[in-house]
């Protein structure tokens, strides 16, 4: 089995659906705890494939599969994709004020 820096030092040899795997591969494990290579390996790995394959939808997702249950938070934990402005704002500020309420409630 090839090791993940071994791909990463030959990224160029990867077509677009092995880059991605590898990619995936690194994300599921470092979202569940285990970083299988540094930080700038997998960064430079990453930069490579954006630029190399801009339109793979892989760019639009965020994070991994969850392992077991999901934890419920008794706050809102916004992500990436927040809104930070205007009325959309507003209206998130007040969907989880109300849902907060709720759950002090409870």
């Amino acid at each position: 089995m090839e090791s993940y820096e071994m791909l990463i030092g030959h990224k160029e040899d990867l077509d677009e659906v092995r880059l991605i795997q590898v990619l995936l591969e690194l994300d599921d494990a470092y979202f569940n705890g285990e970083e299988l290579v540094d930080d700038d390996k997998y960064d430079e790995l990453k930069r490579y494939a954006e630029i190399t394959f801009p339109d793979n939808g892989y760019f639009k997702a965020v994070g991994s599969t969850v392992r077991g249950a999901e934890i419920k938070h008794a706050n809102p934990v916004g992500g990436l994709n927040q809104i930070h402005e205007g009325e959309l704002q507003k209206s998130w500020l007040t969907k989880h004020r109300k849902k907060q309420a709720r759950l002090r409630k409870n």
